[in-house]
């Protein structure tokens, strides 16, 4: 587990994106994660899990989108003359995929959230993005919030990794990871990036 930072104007243009104009097309959802790792558990790291509400925006999803193409396809401009639907998380995806990655890692997941203002300090359901050991998820803040990201050990019970929400930062580490996000109590919302990347995916997977 790593934290990382983005150039300042790349976190401006984030900001004004995501939300000052509100381009993310989000959808509904009566939880932020559809599973619980361990059903039968009620807390994670000693914090009481909360089944809280969400929005995503699935820009990109290789189980839907694949037959299109690849996301730098799709998104970078590649090969198509039509403009990225969020450029600046597209430009994100680039710029970290670049810093941190060797070029045998593709995109095969990218998610905007948006976490509301709770009235209860929880956790949300603990859950791992992809359970494939070489996958690495880049999860980037778009704005100063509470709500830290906490990562678990696989029985929940302590915690690995704890995070803050700071604009133009972020956490990278291994995709099979369990994790949840703490609600935001204290600012209107929360809101980040989820980047997962699996190494020789399209080589693969065909």
């Amino acid at each position: 587990m790593k934290t990382f930072t983005v150039d300042s104007n790349l976190a401006d243009e984030l900001e004004h994106e995501i939300v000052v104009r509100g381009k993310p097309r989000y959808m509904y959802l009566k939880k932020t994660a559809e599973y619980n790792y361990r059903n039968d558990a009620s807390t994670a790291g000693g914090i009481k899990i909360i089944h809280a509400p969400g929005f995503t925006d699935s820009v990109y999803s290789v189980s839907r989108d694949r037959a299109r193409g690849t996301y730098e396809q799709l998104f970078q401009n590649v090969s198509n003359s039509k403009p990225a639907r969020l450029p600046s998380v597209s430009k994100l995806v680039v710029q970290l995929k670049k810093d941190f990655l060797d070029p045998s890692y593709d995109v095969i997941r990218v998610f905007v959230n948006m976490m509301p203002k709770g009235i209860e300090y929880g956790v949300t359901t603990p859950h791992h993005d992809v359970k494939d050991p070489q996958a690495v998820t880049f999860l980037y803040y778009v704005l100063d919030s509470d709500g830290d990201t906490f990562l678990f050990d696989e029985d929940q019970d302590k915690i690995i990794c704890r995070c803050s929400p700071r604009k133009g930062t972020g956490l990278t580490y291994p995709s099979s990871t369990i994790h949840s996000a703490s609600i935001p109590i204290h600012h209107e919302i929360r809101s980040a990036i989820n980047i997962v990347n699996c190494k020789n995916y399209y080589k693969s997977n065909g």
